[in-house]
């Protein structure tokens, strides 16, 4: 008779604290989530990382409104929630056996615990999971017995009374209806420029008095992450808006596609003349990033910002500024890649900065002497990388001196004022931070950190921006700027609106068999391997660990599995809608040799 009367007490509790948890409101179909979990067999040892693939929605052939799981297996999702929240399901069924199944909750910080054991033929019920406020959960189904026996689970869901408010979209720029008086715009990229190495930034080593000093005048977006570690997926993202999955220019053999409107187009379809400058030879009309220009030019591959500065504003006066053009805005892209390997800066910057390093010491012949050195693991290939970031340092001294010039010489043609400055990076560079040197291998913060500064017509009061930005944020925030509407289907928002709250920033590689990701959020940053060559196991720190050297994956692996199931949302939600294959061609094979990317 005691153990009938405590289910009615239990009952007459819940009756009098308010609705039973079976009651709640439904916040999300886990049905609905499998695509973004993770299944496996407990008795199995981790398989190798790989490319993240969906997940089935029915694991048993006739399952349309649930989650079938053979005996032994398990699923894992993970889910932010708030206040009192339950997992609930309308019944267990089962197939070829009577496996059981258990419904369990791991709060971030916490142990796991077992909500509920149910065996086939279990009614519908609700468990809530521990904890309060908002916190992330690991939410999981694991099935007891056979492996030939199927558990059922139908209408698995999340139930809650206080579910999270979902954020507003972004409000539009209003269109401006006279293109004549908008501002020019200038976006100088310089590739290979680490944010740690600006001034702005930090940096104590005095190489860019002039980006500095916009800086002082404009907006420094504090944190900015880059969306690949390499030039093509990086610069596409800048500018599309696109994330590389979308955009499609992400490997060697992927160009621009022509049915994705740029930058460029934009501006060139809102009256502006538009001018196109790259030393890269990733940034070429071959690769598709002459789109929207009415003028574009690849410079040698070595070219130097001085040659870069000379072409455009030899553009400027004969397109632009000639008596016989009507009055128009202008847009200038100025890709420069003076910090690029080979590093040989200007003699008289490298004697300032590198004296200690003989000239030639950064020749394309002694990079590649050190790569080979760390691929055989060689005992002086951490001394022969180390002597390479002087060198690097002199060449971005150079750069932004040829910044510097450039802006000196569309202020004595009295543009200046009239323009809209904005300074970013497509990648930074490594060091020996993880044992390489370069880009284009890792997802570490040195070479995802870059600098962004942006500097409006007629600022002169520096500004902060805290709040973390991404490359995707680059364009509609341009636009934004600019008083025109901010195109269709891009994911970034205007970062100078107050209104903008942190998101989720995520970078792609898909580099010669190295594959990975990576997302950052609040406090953290996970980097997760799809391939062999890139990693044999996901990686977790803490932003404040600036040397990405304490792997916390293991002992925080609610927040890991979150941050990866972030990474799989973005990986199915912009699966790649353009692609166009590009075959390196014999000159841009010479050119890409040049910069040590073949």
């Amino acid at each position: 008779m005691r153990f009938r009367l405590l289910p009615l007490l239990a009952v007459a509790l819940l009756a009098a604290c308010g609705p039973a948890p079976r009651e709640w409101p439904v916040a999300r179909d886990l049905a609905a989530e499998l695509p973004l979990c993770e299944v496996r067999r407990e008795t199995e040892p981790t398989g190798p990382p790989r490319p993240p693939g969906p997940v089935d929605r029915n694991l048993a052939a006739g399952v349309t409104e649930g989650i079938a799981l053979a005996g032994g297996a398990r699923i894992d999702g993970y889910l932010e929630v708030t206040g009192k929240s339950a997992i609930g399901v309308e019944g267990i069924s089962s197939r070829g056996g009577a496996p059981q199944i258990e419904i369990l909750a791991q709060i971030e910080g916490g142990a796991e615990k077992v909500l509920a054991r149910l065996a086939p033929g279990a009614k519908a019920g609700a468990w809530e999971i521990p904890g309060e406020g908002e916190r992330l959960v690991r939410w999981t189904f694991r099935a007891t017995g056979d492996a030939t026996a199927w558990a059922i689970v139908r209408k698995p869901v999340l139930r809650s009374l206080d579910p999270l408010p979902r954020p507003a979209a972004p409000k539009l720029a209003a269109r401006n209806p006279a293109p004549a008086s908008r501002p020019n715009l200038l976006l100088f990229l310089i590739d290979t420029l680490r944010a740690d190495r600006v001034g702005a930034y930090g940096s104590k080593r005095g190489l860019t008095p002039r980006i500095d000093a916009l800086a002082l005048q404009g907006v420094v977006f504090e944190q900015t992450t880059a969306a690949s570690s390499w030039t093509r997926p990086s610069t596409a993202t800048i500018l599309t808006g696109l994330p590389p999955a979308v955009h499609g220019a992400n490997r060697l053999d992927r160009r621009l596609p022509p049915g994705v409107r740029t930058l460029a187009e934009v501006l060139q379809e809102e009256g502006y003349r538009t001018g196109g400058f790259s030393a890269n030879a990733h940034i070429t009309e071959a690769s598709g990033f002459a789109q929207g220009f009415d003028h574009f030019e690849f410079l040698d591959e070595l070219a130097r910002g001085e040659a870069l500065d000379g072409r455009a504003l030899a553009w400027l006066d004969e397109s632009v500024s000639a008596p016989d053009r009507g009055p128009a805005p202008f847009f200038l892209y100025v890709h420069a890649i003076d910090p690029h390997a080979p590093y040989e800066p200007p003699e008289d910057l490298r004697r300032r900065f590198a004296g200690q390093i003989p000239s030639g010491s950064g020749s394309l012949a002694k990079v590649e002497e050190i790569y080979r050195a760390l691929d055989r693991r060689r005992p002086e290939a951490r001394d022969l990388v180390e002597r390479m970031a002087p060198l690097y340092d002199a060449e971005i001294a150079g750069i932004d001196r040829s910044f510097g010039t450039l802006l000196d010489e569309l202020e004595r043609r009295g543009r200046l004022a009239e323009t809209l400055v904005v300074v970013i990076s497509d990648h930074g560079e490594e060091f020996g931070e993880h044992g390489g040197l370069g880009h284009g291998k890792t997802l570490y913060r040195e070479v995802l950190d870059v600098p962004w500064i942006f500097r409006l017509p007629g600022q002169t009061a520096g500004r902060r921006i805290a709040t973390p930005a991404a490359h995707g944020d680059v364009m509609p925030t341009i636009l934004a700027a600019l008083g025109i509407s901010t195109a269709p289907g891009l994911r970034g928002v205007d970062r100078l609106a107050a209104e903008t709250r942190e998101g989720p920033r995520f970078s792609h590689l898909d580099y010669e068999g190295r594959q990975g990701g990576s997302v950052e959020l609040g406090s953290w940053h996970l980097i997760q391997p799809w391939s062999r060559k890139f990693s044999r196991a996901g990686k977790l720190f803490e932003l404040s660990d600036r040397e990405e050297t304490h792997d916390l994956a293991a002992e925080n692996p609610v927040r890991a599995g979150y941050l990866r199931s972030l990474l799989r949302a973005e990986h199915f939600a912009e699966r790649r809608r353009f692609a166009a294959s590009a075959p390196i061609g014999a000159e841009e094979k010479k050119a890409l040799e040049a910069l040590g990317y073949l």
